[in-house]
């Protein structure tokens, strides 16, 4: 097709007749001489709209699956926990992880999914632990919640009284 044979002349012809020619056919003038483009004032959310986006569920055990990765979140001060909660997962181009829930940002987290504790953010002793516990248990290949007996292990240790 037009003698193209590599990958040279196949962006020459694009950019001397191809593009030209589309110009010429399909471009139409601006009404205004002003741009449309509108300015980020906060560069700062552009980290939030450039970033993979993935929707979520809340497991049992206060995790959320991303990948191959388990993210344990943190206990909260306004919620007991987020099981079965729709959440966000942001992926940045770093790697590193977020997640939210709504706009609320519930934690942070490395490319390997440990929780990120930013310098001035209160974290108490128990989230600290909880998050240490389950960090080291998946280490292992447990759940968190693995440790908790099965109904048919809570069964057994049932004593039934008539």
């Amino acid at each position: 097709m037009h003698g193209i044979k590599d990958m040279d002349t196949a962006n020459a012809y694009i950019r001397e007749t191809f593009v030209p020619d589309y110009n010429r056919r399909f471009a139409v003038l601006p009404k205004e001489d002003m741009s449309a483009f509108v300015e980020v004032r906060d560069k700062a959310l552009l980290r939030d709209i450039l970033c993979v986006q993935s929707e979520r569920v809340v497991g049992n055990d206060n995790t959320v699956r991303y990948k191959t990765l388990r993210l344990q979140l943190p206990r909260a001060a306004h919620r007991i926990h987020y099981v079965k909660a729709r959440v966000r997962v942001h992926e940045y181009p770093d790697g590193t992880l977020a997640v939210f829930h709504g706009p609320q940002k519930l934690a942070d987290y490395t490319q390997k999914g440990q929780l990120i504790i930013e310098q001035g953010q209160e974290c108490s002793d128990a989230t600290r632990f909880s998050a240490r516990k389950s960090v080291d248990m998946m280490d292992k290949g447990l759940t968190p919640l693995d440790h908790i007996p099965t109904d048919q292990q809570q069964s057994k240790r049932t004593i039934n009284v008539l």
